[in-house]
């Protein structure tokens, strides 16, 4: 009966959340003439309520490690975000760099996945686009400054936003950090489901759940609240003609 109870009070709280990003997605005026990656605030925005939508079913059925991961990942799109925030043309390097991850992936596949590539599209718009891009970027290492859209790390895009918004640094070490942790240390999440007694291998997928059944909503909480108040700041009832990038 408690269960029900706490499962019902969360969801309402995710249904508010999901409400009030699509409303703040929907209040933005993109009718105009402007660029294509001038949108990139909203798609990402969308994505992080799509990534959202996901973590309620998780928690609904009390899936914790799963959850996480997908809140890493809205802990990423938060930071890229706040980071183009804090230089708009960034949005255009963000943009641009679709190609770049187009050209890296057809590097790294075998040749059977090459050969289902449109190669005049790949030879005469793509690739050309990538090189374009590291001579723009003043890209001298590709592998280290090619591995993400910007050439920072996590970390240093933290630092950056951290100026003006301190929290995000208490978030990615309570959040993205602790999160990498159960992504890659999978032996130790498994643990945290299974226990081995009297020769008999006992899994309970609510182990985790049950330790703190609000474990998932309170980091939710956190990463709603400065992409909401950040975004409505600059985009709401706001045409993206108007904004300077």
């Amino acid at each position: 009966m408690l269960d029900n109870l706490i499962d019902n009070k969360k969801l309402e709280k995710y249904n508010e959340h999901i409400t009030r990003l699509e409303n703040l997605f929907k209040s933005v005026i993109i009718t105009g003439n402007y660029e294509e990656y001038r949108l990139a605030p909203c798609l990402m925005l969308f994505n992080f309520i799509d990534l959202l939508r996901g973590v309620t079913v998780l928690d609904s059925n009390h899936m914790i490690s799963s959850g996480n991961i997908i809140i890493r990942s809205m802990f990423e799109i938060l930071l890229d975000f706040l980071y183009c925030e804090t230089n708009r043309k960034l949005y255009l390097r963000f943009g641009e760099y679709q190609d770049v991850s187009r050209v890296l992936l057809y590097k790294s596949v075998p040749q059977d996945i090459k050969n289902q590539v449109d190669k005049e599209k790949y030879n005469s718009i793509t690739f050309p686009n990538f090189e374009n891009f590291k001579v723009k970027y003043n890209i001298k290492d590709d592998k280290k400054e090619l591995s993400n859209w910007c050439g920072k790390s996590i970390f240093q895009r933290v630092k950056i936003v951290s100026k003006r918004i301190p929290e995000i640094l208490d978030l990615y070490y309570n959040i993205y950090k602790l999160n990498c942790d159960y992504t890659h240390n999978y032996a130790g999440t498994i643990t945290q489901y299974v226990n081995y007694n009297n020769e008999t291998l006992n899994a309970n997928y609510s182990n985790q759940y049950n330790k703190d059944k609000f474990y998932l909503i309170k980091q939710v909480n956190s990463l709603v609240d400065i992409f909401y108040n950040e975004f409505e700041k600059s985009y709401t009832n706001v045409a993206l003609s108007n904004l300077e990038f």
